[in-house]
């Protein structure tokens, strides 16, 4: 069941119907859209007696099969030359918005709740994770609100006020970037790679860069106080990076661990698992930037505020590291997911 409109539909009635006529004669239905099994459409018929909306499910000829006194308004008599159109009206924005709520429809479920703006049922689709809904708050032609679920079904929040805007992107996870240039991380003392600084020989812009051993595994450390809006889960990355002339190979495996520290902790925790991923350069002087990483644990227990140490090292010994030169790391973004805006 779909509602179809059309632009300019418009025609008179040539034969009178009453207040409870369900069938209503047309001059000409051809501008009117075409109505399969389940369609249906509004229209309003007008005159001097006054308006009234109906609800058109079948079409056929100039015969238009209608229910009456739809959108709040009352069947009356309308004599032969009544204008009928498919005019924009509250009936046809409810009908639009059908369908349009999307949420956890229970805790224990985890199905789609469904809003039918028509009739207020709760209809359910496929199990999804909770997040943002958009629809309104109840059937009928009022105003369309921004609504959140949580995975309970609770309602969050039902207005669309600047505060509340913000609470709405909160509320859909949003993601932020952090870069950490190569100069403001620390090669480790046991295994660490080489700072380097150079200029490009044409217009002299400076490189700073951290240079991974083709043969030897080395490490070194960047360092992130997260935001307070961090929701403490997990992260994803990107590297940016170069190489010198080299004529064949060119992959690289760059591998990132991580490491909460909260006040009080001490300081020599372990790491959590590495989390890998390949790039391939090609030219000399060039940069290169990694596709995003898979999500990156950080070990510990993670809490808003926390103090993050990162390690990112050259794994030398996968089959995808066949690069034969150092690898020249410039810097890494981490992207970290949100759940609020505080600082």
């Amino acid at each position: 069941m779909a509602i179809r409109l059309a632009d300019l539909a418009y025609s008179v009635l040539v034969a009178a119907c009453g207040a409870g006529d369900t069938g209503i004669v047309v001059a000409s239905s051809a501008s009117f859209p075409v109505l399969s099994a389940g369609d249906y459409t509004f229209l309003t018929l007008a005159s001097a007696v006054g308006r009234e909306i109906v609800k058109a499910t079948a079409i056929s000829g100039n015969t238009i099969t209608v229910v009456r006194a739809q959108g709040g308004t009352s069947a009356l008599a309308f004599g032969i030359g009544a204008r009928v159109e498919l005019r924009l009206c509250s009936a046809v924005l409810a009908a639009l918005t059908e369908g349009f709520m999307i949420g956890p429809a229970s805790s224990v479920d985890g199905a789609v709740a469904m809003f039918d703006g028509t009739g207020g049922r709760n209809l359910k689709q496929a199990t999804v994770a909770s997040g943002t809904v958009l629809g309104r708050t109840s059937p009928g032609s009022g105003a369309i609100e921004v609504l959140v679920l949580s995975q309970a079904g609770a309602l969050i929040m039902a207005a669309a006020t600047a505060a509340d805007q913000l609470a709405l992107l909160a509320a859909s996870g949003p993601r932020f970037p952090v870069f950490v240039p190569a100069h403001g991380m620390v090669p480790r003392v046991t295994n660490g790679p080489s700072l380097t600084t150079a200029e490009t020989a044409t217009n002299k812009i400076m490189v700073k860069t951290i240079d991974f051993d083709a043969a030897t595994a080395e490490f070194a450390q960047f360092f992130v106080r997260m935001p307070e809006g961090w929701n403490a889960g997990s992260v994803t990355f990107k590297i940016v990076w170069s190489h010198a002339a080299t004529s064949v190979n060119f992959g690289v495996r760059w591998e990132v661990r991580a490491v909460a520290l909260a006040n009080g902790d001490a300081i020599d925790t372990p790491f959590g698992a590495a989390v890998g991923i390949n790039c391939t350069g090609g030219v000399a002087g060039s940069l290169y930037t990694t596709a995003l990483s898979a999500s990156l644990t950080i070990a510990n227990t993670p809490s808003k505020s926390d103090y993050i140490v990162f390690e990112i090292s050259r794994n030398v010994s996968d089959a995808n590291d066949t690069m034969v030169i150092d690898a020249r790391l410039h810097g890494v973004t981490v992207v970290y997911t949100a759940d609020s805006f505080s600082e």
